[in-house]
């Protein structure tokens, strides 16, 4: 071991001695020969054990003066080969040699080349782009280069933040295309700028296998080889380089690695901590929620944005700092990897992708927030969806959909959606229900936390409204087109209940949709004119199970308190009328039928129904009595049971036929209320006649 340490510092004084003797002018005066020996052994030197960074930025000097030519300008840039992070500092100097040079018409292409490809080469080991970004002017005039135009276009990719989109840079970029064709670099580009800002540049543009290519693949090696050694392996995957369409690594989904070791050792190296991180608190170091508080507004956001999917409390950091810049960089990272590794994959789905996935819900699930890669994926992975890959993570997603009109929804989500929900059973179908109930759920959670914002915090507004709606707020009615949405959902419900002959899980998420939705409007006073159909009514209140039967009574309630609150609104009461008549129908014929005894009544049907709108004692030979009570709390069917129970408790000796109950009816309703019918005999109470006592009954004595 003493060998190997004694062995690494005499490279180390080696090194630093050629550096000394390159740095300084008097070296000029000695023979080409030797300088070029000396060249020689500070490269192997370099290439062995790297440089530190301050030594960086004194060779950039060096090789932009040409003091020693220009050959040997670009054999000591070949030197500079990074020992852990370069200084941002020696890409600027670098930056301002290769204009000063311009600006004296004494530029040499093959340095200024030489040197852009450096850039590229080395940024995933810089310690910030912070101060490079403000040179992002400086580096768009270089793109007229045929020489440098792939080099920059690369390095522009990376720098690109939502405020540097406008449009005199892409109308540059679009004359720069017309001129040179389908570069990939170029393409690459515009694809990025398209992402941050698709309001500006929604042209289509030519599919490459991959955008960015890097030509010094030895000198890359090299590089990569040093900083192994040191253990400081890059973190920087090679995933934002390739476009949706590359074919490799598709079959492997990858979360980024963190980036600690490089990090810490890089505070730990002769640059200053000040230079590297100036107040600001790595985010591995985030441990608690209490340091998350603490330290909100000094955490340091990654280079690996996806990294946010698998840390918890940098989800929050996102959700609170709202950087266009770095959410524009996360759908990058996260609309690359859902197409490259589930889209475009011809695999069986593996254990990986859904893990993947699963994170991609819970981020959603935790901030409430639409990602516009996860809608893009959404869409285009229903178009051959077989309904059983990723079953419920799929729908989970579904239902954080971003808001849009109706027609547009049903293009994208509903459409495909339908097609699968007939040919699938009765589980998938319920599956459909669930994350359509989410939607319209989210869909109003969002809605009045828009229009709450507006009122509230218009600044705020302004930032929110892109992540939840796209288009014009003002003229958007978000009530018409939930309408819509509802109404598709209720005809699936009745659709589906004819298809699989009524069962069980279908009927409660049925009933769990509209339960669901006016939970929603009474929690954010989003009341809408809406009803559930007259025929879904009908079929859940002729089927065969009590519950169902009670929830709908319940769900008539609630609509009833909705219809009253609407009452006040002097815009919606011209239009209230034909709701209040239909509820007021199925009201009748519900009262009708349980305690009445009136169902099928023909005066009952003069009077106007929906559930008993034919005479059937036309169609079946039934005596009139026995056709009236047919569907009372005593003779349904759903209550055949509690019938026969109360029965035998009521009369333990005597007979126990339905029609004894017809004298112990208040009795038999507490003893419903008692089975947790409170549906039932809630809307029993309120809607039968004051003069039969119901809500005057004692409780009954146990």
């Amino acid at each position: 071991m003493a060998d190997i340490t004694i062995s690494f510092e005499s490279r180390v004084r080696l090194l630093n001695k050629n550096i000394e003797i390159v740095c300084n002018e008097r070296t000029k005066a000695q023979p080409r020969q030797q300088f070029r020996s000396i060249l020689q052994t500070l490269q192997s030197s370099a290439e062995d054990i790297g440089i530190i960074p301050e030594d960086i930025v004194r060779l950039i000097d060096v090789a932009g003066s040409q003091r020693y030519g220009i050959i040997f300008s670009n054999s000591i840039v070949r030197c500079l080969i990074p020992r852990t992070v370069v200084p941002e500092v020696a890409v600027v100097k670098a930056i301002s040699w290769i204009t000063s040079m311009n600006s004296q018409e004494k530029l040499n292409p093959k340095l200024a080349s030489i040197l852009i490809r450096w850039i590229v080469i080395i940024r995933p080991y810089l310690e910030s782009i912070e101060k490079l970004h403000a040179l992002y002017c400086v580096f768009f005039t270089f793109i007229r280069s045929d020489r440098l135009l792939p080099d920059i276009c690369h390095i522009l990719n990376f720098l690109t933040r939502y405020q540097d989109v406008t449009l005199l840079r892409i109308n540059e970029l679009m004359m720069l295309w017309k001129k040179v064709g389908n570069t990939p670099p170029l393409i690459g580009l515009l694809f990025t700028y398209k992402l941050l800002r698709p309001d500006l540049l929604g042209i289509s543009l030519p599919r490459h296998q991959v955008f960015f290519r890097i030509k010094d693949k030895k000198w890359q090696k090299i590089i990569k080889d040093v900083q192994e050694q040191r253990g400081l392996g890059t973190a920087i995957e090679d995933s934002l380089t390739r476009s949706p369409l590359s074919k490799r690594h598709k079959t492997l989904v990858t979360f980024p690695v963190d980036e600690p070791n490089l990090i810490e050792t890089a505070l730990h190296s002769t640059m200053s901590n000040s230079v590297l991180f100036p107040g600001n608190v790595p985010y591995y170091q985030i441990q608690k929620f209490d340091d998350l508080l603490r330290y909100v507004d000094r955490i340091q956001i990654p280079i690996q944005t996806g990294l946010v999917l698998k840390n918890v409390l940098l989800q929050y950091v996102f959700s609170y700092k709202k950087d266009l810049y770095v959410n524009g960089q996360f759908n990058w990272w996260l609309y690359h990897t859902l197409v490259d590794a589930i889209l475009e994959t011809s695999v069986e789905p593996t254990e990986v992708q859904e893990i993947f996935l699963k994170h991609v819900s819970l981020y959603l699930h935790r901030l409430q927030d639409g990602l516009p890669a996860v809608d893009f994926f959404v869409c285009h992975f229903l178009d051959t969806w077989d309904g059983f890959s990723f079953q419920s993570l799929i729908l989970e997603l579904i239902s954080f959909f971003k808001i849009c009109a109706y027609n547009d929804l049903y293009r994208l989500l509903l459409l495909p959606l339908k097609k699968l929900y007939f040919k699938r059973g009765v589980c998938f179908k319920s599956a459909i229900l669930i994350s359509l109930t989410n939607l319209v759920k989210n869909y109003i959670f969002k809605w009045n936390h828009l229009t709450t914002l507006k009122k509230s915090s218009p600044a705020i507004f302004a930032e929110y409204i892109f992540r939840f709606f796209q288009g014009d707020f003002e003229s958007f009615s978000m009530v018409n087109e939930l309408r819509k949405i509802i109404k598709f959902i209720d005809i699936l419900c009745l659709q589906g209940l004819l298809l699989e002959n009524d069962h069980t899980l279908l009927l409660h998420f049925s009933l769990w949709f509209h339960e669901q939705l006016v939970a929603s409007m009474n929690k954010y006073k989003f009341y809408m004119l809406i009803m559930p159909s007259n025929e879904l009514i009908n079929r859940i209140f002729l089927n065969d199970d009590s519950t169902a039967i009670s929830r709908l009574c319940q769900l008539l309630l609630d609509y009833t308190f909705i219809l009253t609150q609407l009452k006040s609104d002097k815009f919606l009461k011209p239009h209230i009328g034909k709701y209040v008549v239909s509820i007021n129908k199925n009201i009748q014929d519900i009262c009708n039928s349980i305690w009445r005894f009136k169902a099928f009544d023909v005066q009952e049907i003069e009077k106007g129904t929906y559930l008993f709108d034919f005479n059937i004692s036309q169609v079946l030979s039934i005596p009139q009595k026995s056709l009236h009570s047919s569907l009372s709390f005593i003779h349904h069917p759903a209550f055949l049971g509690f019938a026969s129970i109360f029965l035998h408790e009521k009369l333990p000796e005597g007979p126990h036929h339905p029609s004894l109950i017809r004298k112990h009816r208040r009795e038999y309703f507490l003893f419903l209320k008692n089975q947790n019918l409170t549906g039932l005999t809630d809307f029993l109470s309120k809607f039968i006649e004051s003069r039969l006592g119901l809500q005057e009954l004692p409780p009954e004595k146990t």
